[in-house]
């Protein structure tokens, strides 16, 4: 015997010695295609649907059912009076007129303001007072608002009007606004104090002098072509012959 014989039988036999894995029942169960086998429901008959010949007992019952439900039933006649109705007299027919009530031009007046007053009056809408926000300023994103009990201060009471100039001058020039204490310690910036003077035009630190505006616009000169200047002669010829009016001549000639 040979080694590659042996070696060929002992792999078979190896082969069929070795265990199935794990999922190999599970694919052998479940890899099958699936069957849908429904029972087809069983129909019910009733008595009237059965097979073969009917009983002596069924066809009693039918015939006592078709005695009672398969009749034709009885219509009654139409309700018709021998004589047919009598017409009624036309003057029966017409419906009272009502009369109509004439009301005064007072009841008329009456009824009106009557109609006119609500039902639940309301008194007068009254503005309610406008409130007093007191003046509070945020000086630092850091600190709470501080709020300032003297403001905001009472508008000044100006009269309506003035019997002379002198007065409305003189209360002008006496008014005195208040003053807030703590703003007359207050010390401004530097940059503040720049931002409030008055703008300067032109700047104080030019960068280069102005030139002065020209008194007249004179066009630039421009050297005209062969053909333009050749124009303007022509132009000059014509503007410089006497106006020339022939009617006027002739009648001038024919008078004198």
């Amino acid at each position: 015997m040979s080694l590659a014989t042996r070696q060929t039988a002992t792999e078979s036999v190896a082969e069929e010695e070795k265990p199935h894995p794990r999922w190999f029942d599970w694919v052998e169960r479940n890899a099958v295609p699936k069957r849908f086998d429904f029972p087809r429901p069983k129909r019910e008959v009733t008595r009237w649907q059965k097979r073969g010949p009917m009983s002596r007992r069924d066809w009693v019952r039918f015939y006592r059912w078709a005695a009672k439900n398969a009749t034709p039933r009885e219509i009654p006649p139409p309700h018709c009076p021998e004589q047919p109705p009598a017409k009624v007299e036309e003057g029966k027919k017409k419906k009272k007129e009502k009369k109509k009530k004439t009301y005064t031009l007072a009841e008329l007046l009456e009824h009106a303001a009557q109609i006119s007053e609500p039902r639940e009056p309301r008194d007068k809408y009254v503005f309610p007072p406008t409130p007093d926000y007191p003046y509070a300023p945020k000086i630092s994103l850091k600190e709470p608002a501080k709020k300032d009990p003297g403001r905001p201060f009472q508008p000044i009471k100006v009269p309506k009007w003035f019997h002379h100039l002198e007065n409305e001058t003189e209360f002008w020039s006496t008014l005195r606004f208040p003053i807030f204490r703590p703003a007359l310690n207050y010390k401004p910036t530097a940059n503040m104090l720049r931002l409030a003077l008055p703008r300067m035009v032109p700047p104080l630190r030019q960068h280069c002098p102005i030139p002065e505006p020209p008194i007249e616009f004179v066009a630039p000169r421009r050297r005209m072509t062969y053909r333009q200047w050749r124009e303007h002669l022509r132009r000059l010829e014509y503007l410089a012959k006497p106006t020339a009016r022939p009617y006027y001549v002739e009648m001038y000639d024919y008078v004198y």
